[in-house]
């Protein structure tokens, strides 16, 4: 503290560079105003702020003036100075703090008393050093003992968000907390194994520039364990029970229950961490536990077991006899005594559900059939008292089926090919194949046991099927064969109804195309109907209907293999609603070199009973020409002086509202 009395000043000297306080006036006698104009204070006061280590003022920095009532911050200028500070009238001390970022803040505290009115201030040079780094480390003991934790596992968290982990080392320190750490309380949680977790604060000030030390103590901690066993029905301990405990660091112990149900105490260098105890007892079904003893967990923890009565149950495993695998999907019925009887399907491991219930003391049976396997049997045996499941084991050898279907003539017995094959049978099976020349289809595989119908389908022969049944036993291949009879036909005949509505159109031109480049046409009679007898071949058909006043008509019909007689197809003609002399023609012609059209070029049309000639206008179009009424082929010619001759043919077939609109180009001779 410096102490300012009567002009007497002290003042401190710093290591790097010595300052004097000016007084300035200080030492003039006592006034009321100032050349300036400002009234005269008692302590007067402005502060020069500078780098300790380069002596260069300091710009920027925050310097507050407190006292007697009286409280001010003002900031230096570029050349470290402050402004005067003046209406300073009160004796007392006067605390002058300098902060700047990146420096250690400067306090000093001035005793100012007995002064007169004066117009020079008191001058104060403050140096301002760089800031202190702050470190941080953690001790950890034993509070009994005081002697060193090694190994304990330290969290330091602090101001800004701090938080930082380390464990301490042989001396019972953690490495040092350094870096950035800011002003402000700090918090140490410690755990260590075998002790109480525990924690403990400090406070780091802008003066700890040195190594803080934070100790922190921690009670010895003796964790132990006991397992005690229950009926989980009744509740009731059971005695004579084995336990098995085993837990962190390979940690493995054994024990039986006393008449309360528990074990002895497991204890002595119990690690924290999980714990499982696994218990055995005659009458009930095995089980375990597990309990975690945490850091805190002193004293004695107990870890109870329940477990349930026993009773007997028994599962069915079936395996391939040749390779061991298991057998997915087979049927097992199991029967016992007392006429037990129950069912199941094995899974992905070969194995039934568990049979559980009353199952009574004795001799059980377990009955197993699988596709491609031949069936199987075995037993297995409930004893009395007897705990637990029992499993019966069934190894089946293996079966695989097959079928091929051969086809014959019933009266020759030669072989059939070409005919159509379709296999039906269980499990939604379906499969088809055709005969090849020996009349035999190709080998169906993966054949299952059960029944089957086969249904064979060949042209010229009424089809044929068969009903069998394929069991478990029957391994290998299984050949059926199936007699067709030749067809008797006297022919295939298509026949072509013709109707407007409900009433028959005769006169109509019937056209039928199909297989084969079938291609026949005729004349509906008085009835509407024309009948086409060639024999004919199988495959789908075309019927095209045409009568004038009539809008052509269409339909399909298709013959199948076995198909004989007369198939029937109506087609139904709707009237035009049109004047059927619209039927019309229109032609463009074009010169080929320039694709210009060509004026007055001479367009004759010709066709059944129909001659019609025209002439192109200037934009190369003829007039409509109406007229053709016929069905057939139309030549449309177009002549032109000094161009060779162009012409096209079209063919009418709808003979209602059409106009065939054409273009001609002509090459120049």
């Amino acid at each position: 503290m410096n102490t300012i009395n009567k002009k007497l000043i002290v003042i401190a000297l710093t290591a790097a560079l010595v300052f004097l306080v000016s007084l300035g006036s200080a030492w003039a006698a006592p006034v009321d105003c100032c050349p300036d104009g400002s009234p005269a204070s008692k302590y007067p006061m402005r502060v020069y702020v500078y780098d300790t280590e380069n002596n260069n003022p300091v710009r920027s920095a925050a310097v507050t003036i407190s006292g007697p009532s009286f409280s001010v911050t003002n900031y230096t200028a570029k050349n470290g100075w402050t402004p005067v500070v003046r209406k300073i009238n009160l004796d007392g001390d006067y605390t002058i703090t300098v902060q700047k970022s990146g420096y250690s803040p400067v306090t000093e505290t001035h005793s100012m008393s007995g002064g007169d009115y004066v117009c020079e201030p008191y001058i104060f040079n403050i140096g301002l050093g760089a800031p202190c780094e702050h470190s941080l480390q953690v001790c950890v003991y034993n509070a009994d003992t005081g002697a060193s934790i090694s190994g304990a596992s330290v969290t330091l968290s602090g101001p800004g968000s701090y938080s930082a982990k380390k464990t301490t080392g042989s001396n019972g320190c953690t490495a040092v907390f350094d870096g950035d750490l800011q002003t402000g309380t700090y918090t140490a949680n410690v755990s260590a194994a075998g002790y109480i977790s525990g924690s403990a604060t400090v406070t780091v000030s802008p003066e700890d520039c040195d190594l803080v030390m934070l100790p922190v103590e921690l009670e010895p901690c003796e964790p132990s364990l006991q397992v005690c066993v229950s009926d989980a029905d009744t509740g009731n301990p059971i005695s004579g029970a084995s336990v098995t405990l085993s837990g962190p660091g390979s940690y493995s112990a054994g024990s039986t229950t006393g008449s309360d149900g528990c074990t002895g105490i497991f204890n002595g260098d119990l690690l924290t961490g999980t714990y499982t105890a696994n218990v055995t007892a005659a009458g009930y079904a095995s089980d375990s536990a597990t309990v975690t003893i945490g850091p805190d967990d002193c004293g004695l923890v107990t870890l109870p077991v329940e477990l349930e009565p026993c009773e007997p149950s028994l599962k069915v495993c079936v395996y391939d006899a040749d390779t061991g695998a298991p057998v997915s999907g087979a049927s097992v019925t199991l029967s016992g005594p007392g006429s037990y009887s129950a069912g199941g399907l094995t899974g992905s491991n070969g194995c039934t559900g568990t049979f559980t219930g009353s199952l009574q003391a004795g001799a059980y049976t377990a009955n197993v059939v699988a596709d491609n396997y031949l069936p199987g049997n075995a037993a297995g045996t409930i004893n009395q008292d007897e705990c637990g499941l029992v499993e019966i084991r069934v190894d089946l050898l293996r079966c695989e089926r097959s079928l091929q279907v051969c086809v014959q003539d019933k009266a020759t017995g030669d072989p059939i090919p070409g005919a159509y094959v379709l296999i039906q049978g269980p499990s939604s099976y379906s499969a088809d194949d055709s005969t090849s020349d020996d009349g035999c289809t190709g080998v169906f595989d993966n054949i299952k046991a059960g029944g089957y119908t086969v249904r064979a389908i060949a042209s010229g022969y009424s089809s044929n099927s068969v009903s069998f049944n394929i069991g478990y036993n029957d391994c290998g291949r299984k050949d059926i064969i199936i007699e067709l009879e030749e067809k008797q036909c006297e022919g295939r005949f298509l026949q072509v109804n013709v109707y407007s509505g409900s009433t028959p159109v005769s006169g109509a031109t019937v056209d039928v195309t199909g297989p084969d480049s079938y291609s026949a046409a005729g004349v509906t009679d008085s009835s509407g109907k024309v009948q086409f007898d060639r024999n004919l071949p199988d495959g789908e058909y075309a019927v095209k209907v045409n009568k004038t006043g009539y809008f052509q008509g269409t339909a399909t019909a298709t013959i199948t293999r076995d198909y004989c007689g007369t198939l029937m197809v109506r087609v139904n003609l709707t009237l035009c609603s049109v004047n059927c002399d619209n039927n019309s023609f229109r032609t463009y012609v074009y010169d080929e070199d320039t694709g210009n059209p060509i004026r007055t070029a001479v367009v004759t049309i010709a066709g059944p009973n129909y001659t019609v000639v025209s002439y192109t206008d200037k934009k190369g179009w003829t007039p409509l020409v109406l007229g053709a009424k016929l069905p057939g082929t139309y030549t449309i010619t177009a002549t032109k002086s000094g161009y060779s001759a162009g012409s096209v043919s079209v063919q009418y077939e709808d003979y209602c509202g059409q106009q065939i609109v054409n273009s001609i180009g002509l090459k120049k001779d």
